[in-house]
């Protein structure tokens, strides 16, 4: 994909266990924080569904500098509302289930 398009931004999105309980996203899905690191991809998102403050804090002490995304659904804004990210933090909303799938069109 690099090769076709140098200019493209790849993004690696990781289960909240892969933060708080890396042996077990290892076991369960092969999923690595500290070996992303080492990585080409430009972000690492990770999925924070029930709690997202303390899959927050966790993450950025694994994953520094700005390659670090924050997923919530758009559902939990509350949760998240108040919570102050860390520098270099992105956070993204998931698509909401059922939604129409965003095109070039329909940007």
């Amino acid at each position: 994909m690099r090769a076709l398009h140098p200019g493209v931004k790849t993004a690696v999105e990781v289960h909240p266990e892969a933060v708080t309980n890396p042996q077990m996203a290892l076991a369960s899905y092969a999923e690595d924080v500290l070996e992303l690191r080492r990585s080409r991809a430009d972000y690492i998102a990770v999925a924070a569904s029930s709690s997202p403050a303390a899959v927050m804090g966790k993450a950025a002490e694994l994953i520094r500098g700005d390659r670090l995304l924050l997923v919530v659904d758009p559902s939990d804004k509350a949760s998240v509302r108040g919570v102050t990210l860390p520098s270099g933090m992105g956070l993204i909303y998931r698509e909401k289930s059922g939604q129409a799938r965003l095109t070039n069109q329909g940007r």
